[in-house]
């Protein structure tokens, strides 16, 4: 898992249109992992799926992607002093707080808490970047923008015109620690600063090829289902797929104080009747693709085997420290249920294909 990198910059993730919406197209991301042990030829016809062309990648890691990551350990051990006075410059560290408005719309409960970034580092958009330089502790102001038209973080925010209202609530006066041998020795478990790097370099490049050979999974992947087409549904996995998204939907509902009847007339706008058909869309794309994955393992003999599973559940185990029981007891299931219920034996699966696809892909 990454380190969050941009704190305004997932501001939306914590409203709640944008939370119950992608709980509906998220509708991929089983909880229970569904086994399909019957014949699928009767229900989906899978398109080629071997020379599938994709996208060349190269990795590589830059010097200034190195320096980043040694900051952001440094600030760690850093010592701060809160600032009641003073102007703000490039590379200080404040806190804000901010409203949102989008196209006139106000986004979530209209409140954020307060943040720290360090100003000039792009942890926010450009616009607050800039607009934060020579601000005092206290001020408040407004900074109209746009998100970019390839904003990663939130596709229905990408190119739209905002308004952050925002207050700066604090200014620190951050002192990091020298990077020396000594420090990484004593915190970091390094005999040297070059080992450090070294072993730093390593990790980000295993973090960017592996995400770079997902995405071309993923390109490869996007072929396949739209080259695949259904024969039939089978009514079971869909009728288990719609309801698991509409309990999903309604928990979030409760999470945000909400009822379900209230989240479709003013968060949706939508009746329950087309609610209902859209949760059905969802669960057959959703049916469909994972009928393609199994299809895809079987034919080429990619599926888990019960040892597989069980070595992987014990080294998660293993990794966080845990004896069976002990996992029981902290969680109340049992690791093989909470396996089930998370859907990890099916992601595994799926890391699997994507591998094999890539094998059999054709870069461009």
């Amino acid at each position: 898992m990454r380190a969050r990198d941009g704190i305004m910059k997932r501001h939306i993730a914590g409203s709640l249109i944008c939370t119950l919406t992608m709980a509906m197209v998220l509708a991929g991301c089983s909880k229970d992992e569904a086994v399909y042990d019957y014949d699928l030829t009767d229900y989906v016809k899978v398109g080629n799926y071997t020379g599938i062309e994709y996208t060349a990648y190269q990795v590589e890691v830059t010097d200034e992607e190195i320096q980043t990551e040694i900051e952001k350990v440094l600030q760690k051990y850093s010592d701060q002093k809160e600032l009641t006075e003073g102007k703000i410059k490039k590379n200080d560290y404040v806190s804000i707080h901010y409203e949102l408005e989008v196209e006139g719309e106000k986004v979530g409960n209209g409140q954020s808490q307060d943040y720290t970034i360090q100003v000039g580092k792009g942890q926010v958009l450009e616009d607050i970047d800039k607009a934060l330089v020579g601000k005092n502790v206290g001020d408040q102001f407004e900074v109209e923008t746009k998100f970019p038209d390839d904003y990663e973080l939130s596709s229905e925010m990408a190119g739209k015109e905002a308004m952050f209202d925002i207050t700066v609530s604090k200014l620190f006066d951050v002192k990091l620690p020298e990077l020396n041998d000594t420090f990484v020795t004593k915190n970091l478990g390094f005999e040297t600063v070059q080992a450090y790097k070294e072993d730093l370099e390593a990790n980000l490049y295993a973090d960017k090829l592996e995400t770079a050979e997902y995405n071309a999974g993923e390109e490869i992947w996007d072929k396949v289902l739209e080259a695949s087409e259904v024969i039939k549904y089978p009514e079971k996995e869909v009728g288990e797929k719609q309801q698991e998204l509409t309990e999903n939907f309604k928990s979030l509902c409760s999470q945000y104080g909400m009822t379900f009847e209230t989240a479709l007339e003013s968060v949706l706008n939508t009746t329950e009747e087309d609610f209902n058909a859209e949760m059905k869309e969802s669960a057959e794309k959703a049916v469909k693709e994972e009928m393609v994955l199994y299809a895809i393992a079987r034919e080429n003999n990619l599926e888990l085997s019960n040892e597989e599973k069980q070595s992987y559940l014990d080294d998660v185990l293993k990794e966080n420290e845990m004896t069976e029981k002990e996992f029981k007891t902290q969680y109340s299931m049992t690791i093989e249920e909470y396996a089930k219920q998370s859907g990890i034996m099916i992601s595994l699966l799926y890391d699997r294909v994507f591998d094999f696809l890539l094998e059999k892909g054709v870069a461009k």
